[in-house]
């Protein structure tokens, strides 16, 4: 199997069929039970390297399942996504801060999606985000 990932690539990875988890592509080796080697960041320890049996481009496409058991699939449900779900800003987005935590909420005005911020630091401040800005600039954190 050619390998479609570079070093660096973020992706999601799991072993069978607990929960997806997102990481840092290192390196893919064929030999191995389980070929995909990535570096899962931990904020406390720093990180380290695992391997893994799934691994899929965490993307626009794919950022949905993180944190959950579902096997993919090209359609979902944002409100379902968001709700309830912490969700830390990794790189600028104004108004954001990195490192800070917030939570949302997903709606829709004549056909136009917007996340609606629920956290207390931007509280009820209607964001107009991508998927692929929540996806590129926000790690979700937990449930």
């Amino acid at each position: 199997m050619v390998c479609k990932f570079k070093k660096g690539d973020r992706v999601i990875v799991r072993l069978g069929h607990e929960k997806w988890r997102v990481g840092i592509f290192d390196h893919y080796d064929d030999k191995q039970n389980m070929p995909f080697f990535v570096d899962m960041p931990n904020g406390q320890t720093g990180s380290k390297v695992y391997q893994w049996f799934k691994c899929l481009p965490y993307d626009e496409n794919t950022w949905q399942l993180v944190g959950t058991i579902d096997n993919y699939k090209a359609a979902f449900n944002r409100g379902e996504y968001v709700f309830s779900k912490f969700f830390k800003c990794i790189s600028p987005l104004p108004p954001f801060k990195v490192g800070e935590t917030y939570w949302f909420d997903y709606s829709s005005n004549n056909g136009k999606p917007f996340y609606t911020v629920l956290s207390d630091n931007l509280k009820n401040t209607k964001i107009e985000l991508t998927d692929e800005q929540l996806v590129n600039n926000f790690f979700l954190t937990s449930e």
